[in-house]
Order: C-alpha cells, then structure tokens, then sequence
C-alpha cells in the first residue's frame, strides 16, 4: 500500500511539472507574441506613406485657397464703382442685369455669394444692375430677359451679350468661351496705334494658337508689320508650332513675299532641313534688307 502511494504522489508531482512547463512556455510565447504585435502596430502607425502624401495636400490645400481668396472681389452693386476697379484690377467687366421680383436673379445672386463662384469672382468684376433703378441701360443694352449679362470693355461698349440663366457651371463655361476675347491685355493688343514691343509681340505669337479665327487673323496683321522684330521667333514656331500656328506664320511669310521652298503647313515631313535651312537664310537676308530700308536716302546719290 505505501508503494502505491509513493507511486500515485511521483506521478500527480510529474504531471504538476509538465502542466507548470507547459504553461510557461504559452505565457513565454503570447508574451512575445504581444510584444511583437505591439512592435509591428507601432510600425505601422509611424511609417505609412500613403497617410504622408495625404498630410502634405492637406497641408498646401489653405495655402491654395487663400491665394484664391485674396484675389476675389465679391459681387458689386455700384456701376460706376465697378468701372473703377475693372480698370485698377485689369479685369473684365461682366454686368448682371436683373431686378428685385426675379426669382433666378436672386438664386444667382447667392450662389455668386458661396465659395463655387471663385473661379468667376477671380478673374472678372461682376457687378449687378437693378434694370427697375437703371432702365436707361436697359434700353441702351436692349435688355429684353433677366437676368441678361453683358461683358463691357473699359469704355462700356458691349462686347459679349447672353441671356437666361441655366446655372452657375453653364455660366462660368460662357464666360471661359470669352475671357481670353475681352480681357483689357488682348484688347491692348490690337491697338494698331500701340508700338511692338518685344513683350507685345510675343503675346501676338501666342494668339497664333487661338481657337478664336479673329484673334488670329488680328494677331497676323500684326504680326506682319513687324517683320524684324518676329522672323526669329515666328521660323522657330514654323517647325515646332501646331497646324494653326503654321498656317498663319505661312500667310506671314506670303506678306513678306518670301517663297514657300515646297514647304505645307498641312505636310511635316515637307519641313526639311534643307528647306528650312534656304528659308532661314532667306529670312537674314530679309532682315538685312528692312534695315537698310530703313535707313535715310540721300536724294543726290539718286540722282548721280
């Protein structure tokens, strides 16, 4: 009987130590499983370069918007007062005719007040006219719908009408199609009485570009008279330029009379190298010749 006892007391103690190892090694186990998943989540958390790269619009998006913001001049009720700050701000005027018992007229009076309108409110002056206070132009613009728009140049001639209102998108793409129409710089462009400067005439080489055929043809009229001033520039668009600024750079070579050396605005591969090298040619000698033009004739060597 005592060595049954002895027997059964070595084995419940055996037993006891392989429980007491075995729970040692699930404690030693979870406990660095635990550290290691509290390392790998720290990981996770200090190093995520999407989070990063979302931070950083984050952080330029005020800067972008308070840029926008500074440059906004909000919708204006004084005629005369709008004038006055088209002409400092070098802007484009756009009038809003309207009155008090139109129902779109309000609408777009306070979606012009609300942060969508930016992008208008940036790069016109809107001013609104009460057609009830201001019937005289209302007759002189022939107002005939409210809300009617009228985009003015600084001597208040009419430059661009619409009527009706279907929205602010549709009218800020109304107002896209003519920005670059009835800007006051564009406007200056066309004065004939205004003398090229390099900085004009670079801004006439660009109008070359247009979707607008008036700009164009205005911007090679230009152009054309300026032949010193534009060759180099002009020959260099000729090989690079887009179809448009080619077919109105060969319409300015034809004014000068310079020939066309097999050279289609409508075919690249007929600019050559050797074309394009008579032509560069042709136009030093051109340029050579209107400085010798210009120079004073003595009426006696004539004569001789």
């Amino acid at each position: 009987m005592r060595v049954s006892r002895n027997t059964n007391h070595c084995n419940s103690a055996g037993i006891d130590r392989i429980a007491r190892y075995c729970l040692w090694i699930i404690c030693t186990l979870s406990y660095w499983h635990c550290c290691f998943g509290l390392a790998i989540f720290w990981l996770t958390l200090s190093w995520e370069p999407g989070l990063a790269q979302e931070d950083s619009t984050v952080q330029r998006a005020p800067e972008a918007k308070s840029q926008t913001r500074h440059d906004v001049v909000p919708l204006m009720h004084d005629y005369d007062a709008a004038i006055e700050t088209a002409e400092d701000c070098d802007r484009p005027l756009l009038v809003i005719l309207g009155a008090q018992w139109c129902a779109p007229c309000k609408l777009l009076e306070k979606e012009l007040e609300q942060s969508q309108s930016d992008p208008i409110l940036t790069n016109w002056i809107v001013v609104k006219v009460d057609i009830d206070e201001e019937p005289g132009l209302a007759r002189e613009w022939e107002v005939n719908a409210v809300p009617a728009f009228r985009i003015l140049d600084q001597e208040q001639g009419v430059l661009a009408s619409n009527e009706g209102y279907g929205g602010l998108p549709k009218l800020r793409e109304w107002l896209n199609d003519q920005y670059d129409s009835v800007h006051p710089r564009t406007l200056r462009l066309f004065k004939t009485e205004q003398s090229a400067t390099p900085e004009i005439a670079g801004e006439l080489i660009a109008l070359l570009k247009s979707r607008k055929a008036t700009h164009r043809t205005l911007a090679v009229d230009r152009l054309a008279k300026c032949r010193t001033l534009v060759a180099p520039a002009l020959f260099e668009d000729f090989q690079s330029g887009n179809l448009s600024q080619r077919i109105c750079i060969q319409e300015i070579l034809d004014r000068w009379q310079i020939p066309s050396l097999g050279i289609d605005p409508w075919d690249p591969e007929s600019f050559t190298e050797e074309r394009l090298k008579k032509l560069r040619a042709l136009l030093e000698l051109d340029k050579a010749a209107a400085s010798e033009a210009t120079e004073p004739v003595n009426p006696e060597s004539d004569q001789q």
